[in-house]
C-alpha cells in the first residue's frame, strides 16, 4: 500500500503541471521528453483539434492534458475500491473476532443499564399514578 501511495503522490505532483482548475495548461516542451505515438482516425484527430481550440490549447497539449486527467481518475478509482475492500474485511473481521470489552465500556454500559432501569420505574410510576 506504501507503494500505491508513492505513486499516487506522484501523479498528483505533476498533474499540476498539466492542467488548472479552468483546464489544460500548455506544457513546457523542455519539460517533456518521453515521446507517445497514437494511430487514430481523422475524424478523431478533428474533434481533438475542435476540443483543443475550444480550450485555447494546442493538440497536444489538449491530449496529453486529456490523458492525464483519465490516468488519474482511474487511478483514485482503484484507490478508493482498494480502501473499500480493506474496511470491508475489517469490518467482518471485527464481526467476527470482537475486541473484549474494555474498563471504559463496561462502565458506559452499567450508566446505560442503570438509566434504562430508572426510565422504567418512573413509567411504571407514571401509569399507576394515571390509573388512581
Amino acid at each position: 500500500m506504501d507503494d500505491w501511495n508513492a505513486s499516487l503522490a506522484f501523479v498528483r505532483q505533476f498533474a499540476v503541471q498539466y492542467m488548472d482548475v479552468e483546464g489544460p495548461v500548455a506544457v513546457s516542451s523542455a519539460a517533456a521528453n518521453e515521446r507517445l505515438e497514437a494511430r487514430i482516425t481523422s475524424e478523431q484527430k478533428e474533434l481533438f483539434k475542435e476540443a483543443a481550440t475550444l480550450q485555447g490549447v494546442t493538440l497536444t497539449d489538449f491530449i496529453v492534458s486529456s490523458v492525464h486527467q483519465a490516468a488519474i481518475r482511474t487511478l483514485e478509482k482503484r484507490h478508493i475500491i482498494e480502501i473499500s475492500r480493506n474496511d470491508q474485511k475489517a469490518f467482518v473481521d471485527a464481526l467476527l473476532h470482537p475486541a473484549p470489552p474494555n474498563a471504559r465500556l463496561r462502565e458506559a454500559w452499567s450508566r446505560h443499564h442503570q438509566t434504562g432501569k430508572k426510565s422504567a420505574v418512573v413509567a411504571s410510576r407514571t401509569r399507576t399514578s394515571r390509573a388512581r
